[in-house]
């Protein structure tokens, strides 16, 4: 005679377990629309144990913690570091805003602007005292001639001179 039995069998308990987690990961692989995160789901589904369903999930739950913790952290960096640079632009912004608004630059741009017209009136005028050199120059050797001839001329009239005298005289 047949026993009674109430329940399940181990045997239906078993494939109970093995049906649930094989939904678990099939609902995950369904689930992981990023290639990286597939990617990374599937080399983590061919570690899992297959020889029991619970060891298999629970390795699966430890391994979705492990990364879910190391994303929390990546998160809490990036957001750490973001709110840090958000804190330097800001900062760099006040900066350049002091810039912008102190009178230096507009006095850096006058100074400038005289330095670069003294620079061309300086040019100018060196080029205006280099033509008035040469032109000194020519007149100085004109003069120079000149002077040269009238003092031949002179020396000329001077001996003009005495030999009138000495023919007078003499």
């Amino acid at each position: 005679m047949p026993l009674l039995s109430f329940g399940y069998t181990e045997e239906e308990l078993q494939q109970a377990r093995w049906a649930v987690a094989e939904a678990l990961l099939q609902a995950l692989s369904r689930a992981a629309e990023h290639p990286v995160t597939r990617d990374w789901l599937g080399g983590l589904l061919f570690t899992l144990p297959r020889t029991d369903p619970l060891a298999r999930a629970e390795a699966l739950g430890t391994a979705l913690v492990q990364a879910l913790d190391q994303r929390t952290d990546q998160a809490l960096t990036q957001a750490q570091t973001l709110a840090e640079q958000q804190a330097q632009l800001a900062h760099l912004r006040q900066v350049l805003a002091q810039i912008q608004a102190s009178p230096f630059p507009a006095q850096v741009a006058q100074l400038t602007a005289e330095r670069d017209q003294a620079r061309t009136l300086t040019a100018e005028r060196a080029a205006r005292l280099q033509a008035l050199e040469t032109q000194l120059a020519a007149l100085q050797r004109d003069h120079a001639a000149e002077m040269a001839y009238l003092q031949n001329e002179l020396a000329a009239l001077r001996r003009l001179l005495i030999e009138e005298r000495l023919k007078a005289e003499g």
